[in-house]
């Protein structure tokens, strides 16, 4: 147990100096292409065969490198600042096209389509809501067209929102009221 200790220990020390050894390692090479580009590279091989390149040439077999132009393309013309106009996404309305207010919906209907008509259609991140009963139900969607299954009977009022891309509310249509009709079961 102690040994796997003591091996853990050595491990993550080893990992510590690599990990030391590389960051200079990055800023050394970042040091040196900064004086590569601004001054002449030679290269020296000294006695062992150990070839180094420098900005200064130091020992006997000295050889001037020749670099090729790196980005030479001309430099940018700043330009003042100016702030786009963000396009305009203000919606203009909603309003339910189907059902009409006041529909009764019959026994053999089970499930209820609510379409609405959004101008401008909705677009850019924009969304539509059904509401029913005043709460929301579904999901946000980039369709103004709802589906409720299974509809239960009694007397429920919607409208449709249109929310911008945070989720805010910016064009709630005029509530609507439709009339489920179910068979009573017993009497």
């Amino acid at each position: 147990m102690r040994n796997t200790a003591l091996l853990k220990e050595t491990a993550l020390k080893k990992t510590a100096t690599l990990t030391r050894s590389l960051i200079a390692g990055i800023v050394c090479c970042a040091g040196i292409s900064a004086q590569v580009i601004a001054n002449d590279v030679y290269k020296t091989v000294d006695e062992n065969g150990k070839v180094t390149y420098s900005d200064n040439p130091t020992g006997t077999k000295i050889e001037e490198v020749d670099l090729p132009t790196i980005n030479n393309a001309p430099a940018v013309e700043p330009q003042p600042y100016t702030p786009r106009t963000r396009p305009s996404h203000t919606q203009s309305g909603v309003t339910i096209t189907s059902p009409s207010d006041q529909t009764q919906i019959l026994a053999g209907q089970r499930d209820l389509i609510v379409s609405a008509q959004v101008n401008p259609p909705i677009g850019s991140g924009f969304s539509a809501q059904l509401y029913f009963n005043g709460k929301p139900f579904g999901r946000p969607q980039d369709s103004a067209n709802f589906v409720i299954k299974e509809i239960i009977r009694g007397e429920h009022t919607l409208s449709v929102v249109v929310l911008n891309p945070r989720g805010k509310i910016i064009s709630r249509s005029k509530s609507i009221t439709v009339y489920v009709h179910r068979p009573r079961v017993g009497g």
